[in-house]
């Protein structure tokens, strides 16, 4: 499981499909919560990843390649960080 987890369950989103009566009322959930590697409406997720080696293995993939957009979760050397920490781990830019 994921730390959002709990979020994904507890909110949902009511569908936009008029409906006759109120038993045939759709809900969905809200946040979408990706956990893994992931290729959603022609576009790849990366979630955090530590491991260089698989980051760039994910990001060398045909996957990859053939999305039209790229979201990455990544630790990156020397950015700044909340209370004006500076990352000292992590991906080198």
């Amino acid at each position: 499981e994921h730390a959002l987890t709990p979020l994904s369950n507890a909110y949902r989103i009511k569908s936009p499909v008029k409906h006759n009566t109120e038993l045939e009322k759709q809900y969905y959930a809200g946040p979408l919560i990706l956990s893994h590697p992931t290729k959603f409406l022609d576009a790849f997720f990366i979630p955090h990843i530590r491991d260089k080696a698989m980051m760039k293995s994910i990001l060398s993939s045909e996957a990859v390649a053939q999305s039209s957009a790229l979201f990455v979760h990544a630790d990156v050397k020397g950015a700044s960080m909340n209370d004006l920490i500076k990352s000292r781990n992590g991906l080198s830019t």
